[in-house]
């Protein structure tokens, strides 16, 4: 696929009111990035003639993150979670963005954005960072410093897809690896993986995160060049903060997962505030490393997999499957109780209405999680709760959710577990749904839509392909698992 173009890129091109009053002008943007062996040639050569000559971009992308982007996505959900703003590839946009590009003037002010733009040529990407004024309304490059105006009208039209950003704040850091405590109302510098607060709300609870604490694991690899899986635990135990060990620390580095789990979230602690108290830590983590949104993981034991169920319909677009050990309460379907345990025993109270149940976001919310979350339930063959726990897997079963009971010969509740890796395999194993769940027309939709799809892309017509994917991504959810679409969207996300 040679080109690929996005929504800006028809009104960018309809701009043919020049803004510049030289020709210098012209050449201005990608003169400005330097360091090519260009500044000589840009003196000489107009824009239109350089552009044809090896080393001018092939590439130009926006994104709010310091390092080039990897591939080009346009479906919404993907942008999101790459930090991608936007992205071009056509000669004749590039052409156009350089040729619109002017010197902004000496006193004008201009404030950090925490987003960039990056340019790919034979030699290499160059990224600078970007710009705008305090109100907004015009945005530039800044390389040394000379601060490169872009067209206001592309300025404008690129806002509505503009990714969550934050200027970064002085002290940030390089993100920490290894296992280590930290706050979670921390936020400094950028945040890495956007999140849509709109979709994953905070459930109610009077807190304030900025005093909580939270155990992480971070395998030392991470460097934030890939997107790293997210796993956020919930522990019975009263007032501790959990330190990651083996089995979790052995898989987390093995399939490149961080791994979260709040302090003082134990069975001692409210219902509501447990299911807060794990959103804060998604949200951190979200914050603070590039996580990768089709492999987020709730998990808890015993009553601490209750808090996780209750999570889940919570946060039913927040995560995408849960890894319960031993939980005696009800499926992840309708509305969650979590019992307490009384100060200094170990005896559940009376399960309570408030706040020791949680109440699903929406039917919306419930439906997503039956038709695209995955469960596995992990349970002693001697466990006292081994009863609920294949009441529950029955009850999702039957709903049509993808659900796997695991029991242990002769453990008992509380028992250690050795190994993780055969819960996790199920977990990261394409989800292919259970008889009653298959959803036959997103199933005969997608088979149709990517008949369609070949027939755009053969026909080099990438713009009809990528319109016909978002709509069926949009109508037909189930379709997001498909394998093989994955493997297309992929594809036609790549780089030229």
């Amino acid at each position: 696929m040679r080109s690929l173009t996005f929504s800006t890129a028809s009104v960018f091109l309809a701009l043919r009111t020049p803004v510049f009053s030289s020709s210098g002008n012209k050449r201005l943007l990608f003169a400005a990035i330097g360091g090519l062996g260009w500044a000589a040639s840009c003196q000489a050569v107009e824009w239109k003639e350089l552009t044809k000559q090896p080393g001018s971009p092939t590439v130009v992308a926006f994104n709010n993150l310091q390092t080039p982007p990897k591939s080009l996505p346009f479906l919404t959900e993907r942008k999101k979670a790459a930090g991608f703003w936007a992205g071009y590839t056509e000669p004749a946009i590039i052409a156009k963005l350089a040729e619109t590009a002017t010197v902004a003037p000496a006193g004008q002010s201009w404030e950090a954005t925490g987003l960039w733009m990056h340019a790919k040529t034979a030699k290499g990407w160059v990224s600078l960072p970007v710009f705008e004024t305090k109100d907004k309304s015009a945005g530039s490059v800044k390389q040394g410093e000379t601060h490169v105006a872009l067209h206001a009208g592309f300025w404008n039209t690129l806002q509505p897809s503009r990714p969550e950003s934050a200027v970064a704040t002085p002290g940030a850091t390089k993100a920490r690896t290894g296992g280590f405590n930290a706050s979670l109302g921390e936020r400094v510098g950028t945040a890495q993986s956007p999140d849509d607060r709109q979709a994953n709300p905070f459930y109610k609870y009077d807190g304030d995160a900025t005093k909580e604490t939270a155990g992480v694991f971070v395998p030392p690899a991470y460097n934030g060049s890939e997107a790293y899986g997210l796993i956020v635990s919930i522990t019975p135990s009263f007032n501790v903060l959990p330190k990651a060990g083996p089995p979790w620390t052995t898989e987390s580095v093995r399939r490149k997962y961080i791994w979260v789990a709040p302090g003082n979230i134990g069975n001692n602690q409210p219902g509501n505030r447990r299911v807060w108290l794990a959103q804060q830590a998604r949200a951190w983590a979200l914050h603070h490393y590039r996580i990768d949104p089709s492999r987020c993981i709730i998990s808890g034991s015993s009553n601490g997999a209750d808090a996780a169920s209750a999570t889940a319909v919570a946060t039913p677009f927040g995560f995408n499957a849960a890894f319960l050990f031993a939980p005696p309460c009800s499926p992840a379907l309708g509305t969650v109780s979590i019992p307490m345990e009384g100060p200094g025993s170990e005896k559940f109270m009376a399960m309570k209405p408030y706040p020791g149940t949680i109440t699903p976001l929406s039917s919306k919310g419930i439906d997503h999680i039956r038709k695209n979350w995955r469960f596995a339930y992990v349970v002693g063959t001697k466990d006292s709760f081994l009863p609920y726990c294949r009441n529950s897997v029955n009850a999702l079963l039957k709903a049509g959710a993808d659900c796997e009971l695991f029991e242990i010969p002769n453990m008992g509740h509380g028992g250690a577990i050795p190994s993780i890796a055969e819960y996790l395999d199920y977990l990261e194993s394409p989800r292919m749904g259970k008889a009653a769940g298959v959803d036959e027309m997103g199933i005969g939709a997608t088979k149709s839509a990517m008949i369609e799809i070949g027939k755009y892309l053969s026909a080099n017509d990438p713009a009809k392909a990528r319109e016909r994917l978002a709509q069926l991504w949009n109508n037909y959810p189930s379709s997001r698992t498909n394998p093989e679409l994955l493997a297309l969207i992929v594809k036609m996300e790549a780089l030229p």
